[in-house]
């Protein structure tokens, strides 16, 4: 799919918040590498992940306990939010 990718806002809050945090550690390169890494697979394959809740599907990261909520229309990728899948109780 020759597409398009388009980040909601609530996504770039999370995506910066994740960032700051990963470059303090000394991992911000590889964050954002597994994050384009994703990307790339869904401009190749959006279809390829199932539907989860309203029309929402969900691409996990490879390397980071992070995933991208999204949602196709037509031939754009709406990034709806990016989530860290850590639970600290």
């Amino acid at each position: 799919m020759e597409g398009k990718v388009r980040f909601e806002k609530d996504a770039v809050n999370e995506l910066h918040k994740a960032k700051c945090y990963f470059e303090s550690i000394g991992k911000g390169e590889q964050f954002l590498t597994d994050l384009e890494n994703q990307i790339a697979l869904l401009l190749t394959m959006p279809f390829s992940f199932q539907i989860r809740y309203k029309k929402v599907r969900i691409v996990s990261f490879e390397n980071f306990p992070y995933t991208i909520h999204y949602t196709l229309y037509k031939d754009l990728i709406i990034i709806l939010n990016i989530l860290s899948q850590y639970q600290d109780y």
